[in-house]
């Protein structure tokens, strides 16, 4: 499952979390997602965890599309 996350040191991007990459870094942009980069070295303490959905239009898998499927 992906887990999408804001930081105040990254305002321009999303960081977000998955299983098969890890932390990965991408613009806030229309289509970010496929510009997705290896994200390491930073403070977990310094990033919040926010809702799939804020990143729409990035291309980000929103799970919480799958998580409404999942629990029907």
């Amino acid at each position: 499952m992906a887990r999408l996350y804001w930081s105040a040191d990254h305002q321009c991007h999303w960081i977000a979390h998955t299983p098969e990459a890890g932390y990965v870094i991408f613009p806030a942009e229309e289509n970010g997602w496929s510009k997705k980069k290896p994200f390491h070295g930073f403070d977990p303490l310094r990033i919040r965890e926010v809702p799939g959905r804020m990143g729409f239009n990035t291309g980000f898998p929103d799970t919480s599309e799958e998580r409404k499927s999942a629990a029907a």
